[in-house]
């Protein structure tokens, strides 16, 4: 008979993704996916206005970037 060993082990890591990484994860979902990302977006933000301006008025947004927020407000009405 073979002996059996349990044994718990616990890893302490911190991974850390891009927002290019989370760009493509998002972007690699299935539509059902990335409706529950927006569905879960809501029921963690309290502040998703506030936020929105913090993104909008931030020098890192490119031209580019302010037009997909600007689909998604046109998209989501």
């Amino acid at each position: 008979m073979k002996a059996r060993l349990k044994k718990e082990v616990t890893i302490d890591y911190q991974l850390e993704i891009t927002p290019q990484e989370i760009a493509q994860l998002f972007w690699s979902l299935p539509s059902d996916g990335q409706a529950q990302f927006f569905n879960e977006l809501a029921t963690i933000s309290d502040a998703l206005p506030m936020q929105l301006e913090y993104v909008r008025q931030d020098e890192a947004l490119t031209v580019a970037g302010k037009k997909a927020m600007q689909m998604i407000g046109e998209y989501g009405g």
